[in-house]
């Protein structure tokens, strides 16, 4: 075995992570929320402050550390390198020896391979795929499902905004989630509305999510432009109806 789980733990919106040690030497290592985070196999290892939870997984020989997060149904591997402040979430990958750094955002459907470098403020979304020599740096923003302004008003919601929705609906519908509970559900959402994107028909879940919005609405006094339900159904409907 090459690492174990110490019973250092911390909450991390909602999820439970412990702290790991190297069996080897006794180093300690960053967080993850369980061994499928990190590979028992290869040198991969999530150092420092680092912190890997959800599906999410770090494989071969990656590494993540520093204050970098791995989250949502994303994967590490190869000889990738995610450091400082670097967030790889959804189902993006990262492999080769790609190297991700600063406040870097790599998250939707993104691929990020051979020796590409992403810095800086960069966000690399939707269905993009850097490769080669490429550098990413700067706030520059590539999303590989872009459309013209003039066609796309809605971009696709995030993983955050389902969270947000998990926790309207705990709060106003009486669900009686944990912050565990909560982050799974939003994560689950998330998932069929991407499926619900890709394939251009609403998902069962989604659908009964938009029904009771659709019911809270219609309860409400705010008006349509200020009503926080309002705004999530024409998120999810419009970008859906743009992919």
């Amino acid at each position: 075995m090459k690492y174990e789980l110490t019973n250092e733990t911390m909450k991390w919106y909602g999820y439970t992570l412990h702290r790991i040690r190297r069996c080897e030497d006794g180093k300690l290592g960053g967080w993850i929320e369980s061994e499928n985070n990190l590979s028992q196999e290869g040198d991969c290892w999530v150092a420092d402050e680092a912190k890997v939870y959800g599906p999410a997984e770090i494989c071969e020989n990656a590494e993540i550390c520093d204050n970098a997060e791995a989250y949502g149904g994303c994967c590490i591997s190869g000889n990738a390198y995610v450091h400082e402040h670097a967030r790889i979430y959804d189902v993006a990958m990262v492999s080769d020896y790609a190297d991700i750094c600063g406040n870097a955002e790599i998250c939707d459907n993104a691929r990020i391979s051979g020796n590409a470098r992403i810095s800086g403020n960069a966000r690399i979304s939707g269905d993009a795929e850097i490769d080669g020599n490429a550098h990413i740096y700067g706030n520059e923003q590539i999303d590989g499902s872009e459309k013209p302004d003039s066609i796309r008003r809605y971009s696709m919601l995030e993983f955050d905004d389902f969270y947000d929705i998990a926790v309207y609906a705990n709060d106003n519908w009486k669900a009686g989630m944990t912050q565990r509970e909560l982050a799974n559900n939003a994560y689950e959402l998330y998932i069929d509305y991407l499926h619900s994107s890709e394939t251009l028909t609403i998902d069962t879940s989604i659908a009964t999510l938009l029904a009771h919005l659709w019911e809270d609405v219609y309860e409400s006094d705010t008006p349509l432009d200020d009503n926080e339900a309002s705004g999530w159904i024409q998120g999810i409907l419009y970008s859906i109806a743009q992919c």
